[in-house]
């Protein structure tokens, strides 16, 4: 049987190994971490100060994160006017080379360009970031109804004109009528939105679907698409696309104010996410300094610590195979 003695001085051993296994879990934490295991003990005068360092942290880092969702939004946007005016280009080049010399295949193939572009304009005004909808401002879903209920009912509205110059003039029209483009246009109405990418800035995205140059990009296009289908003479066909040639064109400033704008939002967006990352970076330095820990330290400490676990060990060993024989 063991004595009281050999009990004794077994649980003073399990208890030394157990408090040295503590200490070096603590030791192995904090030169895994960096910190100190026990940071509110480390921080000790300056604990106020850390609990507002971290504070600020947060909040920062709230900012940082936002800020680069609305840079990434904001240049998802910027590609898309890049197409818009990749289409608006090319469309206003092909209907512009058409004139009272063309002929009816050059017309056709003229439309057929335009309809397609047309389609890829309202595409692409329909494309979508993070579930959230690039030209519809606040509203969910598209911002704009697809290309075919739209041609519809802009053909409709220019239906009873009797000549290109009426037929324009109900397009126009059609454009500034609630129940015509407006109809179609699915998206916010209200106010541009605005995104805080900082605690002082605010950051406008501007770019709408129903925002003019979009909406007389979508009118070139129209007219140039719809021209052969209103029942006019090869003359009055080649007006109305003229006209839709020369009316994208127009368009492109508009277009080019929008992109502006939206690079504007970018730069400022950009600003904001440099100045705030130089902040959070300030503030873990000076938390760093209240919560670090010294890693040669502790690597000494973990390192001398070991030495004493493994001798605890041989000891505890050596005691455990004493009988005796082996004494006497």
């Amino acid at each position: 049987m063991n004595s009281i003695g050999d009990l004794a001085r077994s649980f003073v051993s399990q208890r030394h190994n157990t408090l040295m296994r503590q200490e070096m879990n603590v030791l192995t934490q904090e030169i895994t971490t960096g910190e100190a295991r026990d940071v509110a003990r480390k921080a000790g005068n300056t604990a106020p100060e850390l609990v507002a360092i971290n504070s600020l942290l947060k909040i920062s880092e709230a900012y940082v994160s936002g800020a680069q969702k609305t840079g990434q939004f904001l240049s998802t946007v910027q590609i898309a006017l890049e197409h818009l005016e990749a289409e608006r280009g090319a469309t206003a080049e092909s209907l512009i080379a058409i004139n009272a010399n063309s002929t009816a295949q050059d017309v056709n193939l003229a439309a057929d360009h335009a309809t397609t572009a047309f389609g890829a304009m309202v595409n692409t005004l329909n494309t979508q970031f993070a579930g959230q909808s690039l030209f519809a401002g606040t509203a969910q879903g598209a911002a704009i109804a697809d290309p075919s209920a739209i041609m519809a009912s802009a053909k409709l509205a220019m239906s009873a004109a009797t000549d290109p110059a009426g037929a324009i003039v109900a397009l126009d029209a059609w454009f500034d009528d609630p129940a015509g483009f407006g109809a179609v246009y699915l998206g916010d109405t209200g106010p541009h939105t605005t995104r805080k990418v900082d605690a002082d800035v605010e950051v406008t995205i501007a770019a709408r679907a129903d925002h003019e140059g979009i909406k007389d990009m979508l009118k070139g296009a129209l007219l140039g698409a719809l021209a052969p289908e209103l029942g006019f003479d090869h003359a009055g066909t080649t007006t109305l696309m003229q006209s839709g040639g020369a009316t994208l064109l127009d368009a492109g400033s508009g277009l080019a104010a929008l992109r502006g704008q939206t690079g504007l939002a970018e730069e400022r967006t950009s600003q904001s996410i440099a100045f705030l990352e130089a902040q959070r970076t300030s503030l873990t330095i000076a938390r760093n300094d209240i919560v670090s820990v010294d890693p040669f330290e502790t690597a000494t400490k973990l390192s001398d610590l070991q030495t004493r676990l493994e001798m605890h060990y041989t000891l505890t060993a050596r005691l455990a195979g004493l009988t005796l024989s082996r004494f006497i």
